[in-house]
């Protein structure tokens, strides 16, 4: 495993979770944030119930995520 890896597993303020297929199909539920990637940001920031820290318009627009920034 890489360096990098390994000071990202060991940094409380990082969290690896999980991808699984179920989270794909919540691309469906986000189809108001036009770009997939962001989608999947959006997704995470849900299903951790996190606020999403982004000026990004697309992703803040929809009104799809709570934001905190």
């Amino acid at each position: 495993m890489g360096r990098v890896i390994e000071d990202l597993l060991e940094t409380p303020h990082f969290q690896f979770v999980p991808f699984t297929p179920s989270h794909v199909l919540d691309f469906l539920k986000d189809d108001d944030i036009p770009e997939m990637h962001d989608r999947m940001i959006a997704g995470l920031a849900t299903r951790l119930r996190s606020p999403l820290l982004t000026h990004d318009q697309k992703i803040v627009a929809p009104d799809t995520v709570r934001v905190g920034w």
